[in-house]
């Protein structure tokens, strides 16, 4: 059995914390952390960046933090594959997470489906890091030196009426330079909520993976 990580004390937090109060630690230690603001010490820069992203993947989401604390409290280790985390287990993949924040790409012999949930990074980075900022990483982060930074995502939005937020739904979406994509809206959903559409994003001209497209949903 593997030995359970410490991910509040990896992020400096307390096991009441909330998630907001975990996001702003991420964001403060994420900061601390960029290889930009540690030139002499990038290589552990880059091993403590890793360290807390893992852990807020798993603090950063409701489900996944029930979960750990579960087992925490229940005294149980983690069982998974030998060196494998809880948070790998649920996906979490520092290549895929990079790859997708635009701070780095992995090599296209590395690729892989990603099964991570980007979300909460989404949120947590929003317009932390300037696109400067941002390219610092990939002076530390790249999977090899013909990797190339690609963006694959598309982002949209779509308006869509109360009556079909409450009840879920199908609604057309229109992009420039695609076909017309249906969207369904599942029961219950809330403004401001993203959909992610595995797929139907752009095609990388190096592995030809298609991206994915990112719906932000806004109820009227």
């Amino acid at each position: 059995m593997q030995p359970n990580k410490d991910y509040y004390k990896i992020l400096g937090v307390s096991e009441k914390a909330n998630i907001d109060e975990i996001k702003k630690a991420y964001r403060q230690l994420a900061k601390k952390y960029h290889p930009d603001m540690n030139p002499n010490d990038r290589k552990g820069a880059e091993t403590k960046f890793k360290e807390i992203s893992e852990a807020y993947y798993v603090l950063g989401d409701e489900k996944r933090k029930q979960e750990y604390d579960m087992m925490r409290k229940g005294g149980y280790a983690y069982q998974g594959r030998p060196g494998q985390s809880y948070a790998y287990a649920q996906g979490f993949d520092i290549d895929d997470l990079l790859s997708h924040l635009g701070f780095a790409t992995r090599s296209s012999g590395k690729r892989r489906a990603s099964q991570m949930d980007f979300d909460v990074f989404d949120e947590a980075f929003g317009d932390s890091f300037s696109p400067g900022e941002r390219r610092g990483f990939s002076n530390v982060y790249s999977a090899s030196p013909q990797s190339e930074r690609v963006n694959t995502d598309v982002n949209a939005q779509i308006e869509i009426p109360r009556r079909i937020s409450d009840n879920g739904g199908k609604v057309e979406l229109t992009i420039r330079g695609k076909k017309n994509i249906t969207v369904t809206i599942p029961k219950g959903v809330a403004d401001g909520t993203k959909l992610r559409l595995a797929g139907l994003g752009e095609i990388c001209p190096c592995c030809a993976k298609k991206g994915d497209l990112l719906v932000k949903i806004l109820v009227k």
